[in-house]
């Protein structure tokens, strides 16, 4: 008898004997996350946030990932899959090591008397004032920005209710604000199941991009479709709000494996223009490939902020389709091998692919997507 299969079945035996210790110590390290983040800051939260998290995570079946084991020990960020109501979600925790007590220090300002700005319920109004003046410093550690800096009081107004969790959240990760706006509008975004502290239970909608290069033709440029379709509504944006995708990576893209939707997820790099800001301009910025070193996606702020409207997100899945750089496989994008009866039948796929990429057309990949994905349309569904 091959020794391999008694190993299996002993490692079979002992998960199934110690995986309720295991699912109890995982939840107990999610609930004290939420429980310090009171501690430091009782001002963010309601005061019945450590009995809304022992009920919330009540609900929460925690699952282990090698993957993500790794992706925690050696990135900056804690994520895990779970399950939650029979569906499946993932747990993010949104406060890196050290940028809560940077954003505590610099909303201060050296000041002694530092912790009563964070507990005293009176100074509720002083604090917000204070979160407001450190994100128009850009001395904090989130990704997130704005233009004009003086935009991002009425994006509060539509991106949030304003307490002092979503001004917290704004300096250190506003992917929450966004995703909670956006999927109520159906954007290709995750849907918020619930908060409590700085930890978010969001649904997990599929496997990544990259997973679906070996599909069918058909199936990729189904998908493509979907992800042409996303660029252009994140660009138009949200009442005035124009959202520009600058980590639009496979990795970053997530397909139903059933349905083949797309999500976006990791938004905490999202760059925000206020169209409203430019009443009468109606020229479109034209973004132009930037070579970086390394898997980077390179652009310039400055060329954003002063178009009322912007073809970056296009640029970016538009690349997707024929580069995969991200996985330094320039060679193997989204819609590789072409089948030789829609390359004859339909030339003109190619052609509006590179218009996009390389933005012809009088310069309009506006009008090149449209096309695209009117093309796509034909040969799925004619």
């Amino acid at each position: 008898m091959n020794v391999f299969y008694p190993k299996i079945l002993l490692i079979t035996i002992v998960t199934l004997k110690y995986l309720p210790a295991i699912q109890q110590d995982e939840r107990q390290r999610w609930l004290e996350y939420c429980h310090d983040d009171y501690a430091k800051c009782p001002n963010c939260f309601g005061e019945t946030i450590k009995s809304d998290c022992d009920n919330f995570l009540d609900n929460v079946q925690v699952e282990r990932s090698f993957d993500l084991e790794v992706s925690n020990l050696f990135g900056n960020r804690k994520i895990q899959y779970a399950t939650y109501d029979q569906q499946n979600v993932i747990l993010k925790y949104l406060v890196s090591d050290g940028n809560f007590d940077h954003l505590q220090s610099k909303c201060c300002n050296g000041s002694d008397n530092c912790e009563r700005l964070w507990t005293n319920k009176s100074l509720v109004e002083t604090l917000k004032t204070e979160l407001l003046r450190v994100f128009k410093t850009k001395d904090n550690a989130a990704g997130f920005q704005i233009c004009p800096t003086d935009a991002v009081t009425r994006f509060m107004e539509v991106f949030s209710d304003q307490n002092i969790h979503a001004w917290v959240l704004l300096n250190l990760n506003v992917e929450p604000l966004v995703v909670n706006a956006l999927s109520s509008r159906n954007f290709s975004v995750p849907t918020l199941h619930g908060s409590c502290g700085f930890v978010t239970l969001q649904s997990n909608n599929g496997l990544p991009l990259y997973s679906f290069y070996d599909q069918s033709f058909a199936v990729r440029l189904l998908i493509a479709k979907n992800l042409l379709s996303a660029a252009l509504q994140f660009s138009y944006g949200v009442e005035g709000f124009r959202i520009y995708l600058t980590d639009a990576t496979p990795d970053n893209i997530v397909v139903d494996a059933t349905t083949f939707d797309v999500t976006f997820v990791d938004l905490d790099d999202v760059f925000v223009v206020d169209s409203k800001t430019f009443p009468s301009s109606q020229v479109v910025h034209r973004h132009e490939k930037i070579d970086c070193d390394g898997m980077c996606f390179a652009y310039v702020p400055d060329e954003l902020c002063s178009h009322h409207l912007s073809d970056i997100n296009l640029f970016a899945i538009c690349q997707l389709f024929i580069k995969d750089l991200n996985r330094m496989m320039p060679d193997d994008g989204l819609l590789h091998s072409v089948p030789d009866t829609i390359s004859r039948q339909y030339p003109e796929l190619q052609q509006l692919i590179n218009q996009c990429i390389d933005g012809n057309i009088d310069g309009d990949r506006f009008v090149s997507v449209n096309l695209l994905v009117d093309l796509i349309n034909k040969i799925l569904f004619n």
